[in-house]
């Protein structure tokens, strides 16, 4: 069901969402098991904003472009994914998505920051 593989004890081990975020409040990236490739929170945790315009009239279209100003200063929704620490298990895929205004902040919305190693 997960790149994690099919079981909800993985998730706990992986992955902040609504059965292991018992305060509620937002957890420093890096304080549960990475996956596989060595990313932390790859899902949960926060939703994830997208470069990804949502027409709320046409969401078919939602991957036709990509606007190339700034996502504050396009009035066009954008799609957020990965799910939050409010989510539940079944809400806690890349696929699964929400749509709000740029200009629109909540506590669980954010960004995931990676890095490229070099190797040694």
């Amino acid at each position: 069901r997960w790149y994690l593989g099919n079981t909800d004890e993985l998730l706990m081990k992986h992955i902040w969402f609504i059965r292991n975020s018992e305060e509620k409040v937002l957890v420093v990236p890096g304080t549960l098991s990475p996956n596989e490739v060595g990313l932390f929170e790859s899902l949960g945790n926060v939703l994830e904003w997208c470069m990804d315009p949502f027409d709320v009239t046409n969401p078919g279209t939602r991957f036709a472009k990509v606007d190339t100003e700034m996502p504050s200063k396009v009035q066009s929704h954008r799609i957020l994914r990965g799910g939050s620490l409010y989510s539940m298990h079944y809400a806690l895929r890349a696929s699964e998505y929400y749509q709000d205004p740029p200009s629109y902040s909540d506590s669980h919305f954010g960004f995931r920051v990676a890095r490229t190693l070099r190797p040694k």
